[in-house]
């Protein structure tokens, strides 16, 4: 009998370490990956000469360079976007396939979705050559319109309100897939009851669809508050890499250019120290604020 149960045990502990360790590799790398960085942001290195160490001398002066403030000042105009054109827009094609019970659901899920699957950057040169002030498909119908064309990429601020349309749309099939599969697990007695009892279109997605799927759709705001802080590609193409005047960079593009485009390692460390500290509070914040507003 003792033996059985030391077998079973050993058996579990293979198990249990099989299941893990996988894991525990994994997060370590990451664990690893994030203590370098953090180590760098102190250190003054250009990648070739010895680091100096420069203690808080980075993040000083980052926050002081005009470039960092204006990158964030973008990134939430994209957060901003992001919740609310990705989320809203994804949560509303859900609701609308599943309440209405049209017809051909999956024709409308790839279409959707579709965007989500191309590449990054061939979105991004199909938006650039959308934009483009000479032969542009845009200022084409303004002309035909007999309005004048516009500068969509020029320098300036209003840049990067362009620049984030192809982001925000490419994605908004994820959001879709998200609340889509969350609102089929609710019971369509539920729902049916809800339709007898008089409840509008907007009464069922706000008071029914929503909060009973709420753990699954929460997922997409947080993924809507932290995507944007990794975005680059979108960004870093249809500007040319924050633009003439740096005035369109978001953190993560203004981390490659002062890293990778100037060798300033460490400086450009400090910047992803930021970016993950950010992401922390951003999802720390989420979770506390709607703990308290729990649906369940």
């Amino acid at each position: 009998m003792d033996m059985r149960i030391g077998s079973k045990r050993f058996d579990s502990l293979k198990y249990f370490i099989g299941m893990m360790l996988p894991t525990l590799i994994l997060y370590s790398l990451y664990l690893y990956i994030i203590g370098k960085t953090v180590s760098l942001s102190f250190f003054n290195w250009d990648g070739f000469s010895e680091k100096t160490f420069a203690g808080f001398e980075n993040f000083i002066r980052l926050f002081m360079d005009e470039r960092f403030v204006i990158s964030l000042r973008n990134i939430g105009i994209l957060i901003a976007a992001t919740v609310i054109f990705q989320v809203g827009l994804g949560i509303v094609l859900a609701f609308l396939l599943t309440d209405m019970r049209i017809g051909f659901e999956k024709f409308f899920k790839s279409v959707i979705f579709m965007p989500v699957v191309i590449s990054n950057v061939a979105v991004s040169l199909y938006f650039l050559t959308m934009y483009d002030y000479q032969n542009g498909f845009i200022n084409y119908l303004l002309t035909t319109l007999g309005l004048e064309k516009v500068n969509f990429l020029g320098s300036g601020l209003n840049t990067i309100y362009y620049a984030i349309i192809p982001q925000t749309w490419q994605y908004i099939g994820m959001m879709f897939i998200v609340a889509y599969t969350a609102f089929t697990t609710v019971d369509k007695d539920f729902i049916d009851a809800s339709k007898i009892d008089g409840l509008n279109m907007f009464q069922r997605l706000v008071h029914m669809y929503v909060p009973i799927s709420w753990d699954s759709v929460s997922v997409c705001f947080i993924i809507a508050m932290v995507g944007p802080l990794k975005a680059f590609e979108h960004i870093w193409i249809l500007t040319t890499g924050g633009g003439s005047d740096q005035m369109t960079h978001i953190p993560g593009t203004l981390m490659f250019y002062i890293g990778f485009s100037n060798y300033e390692y460490g400086y450009g460390s400090s910047v992803a120290v930021v970016i993950f500290a950010l992401a922390m509070f951003l999802v720390l914040g989420f979770r506390k604020l709607t703990a308290k507003n729990s649906y369940n």
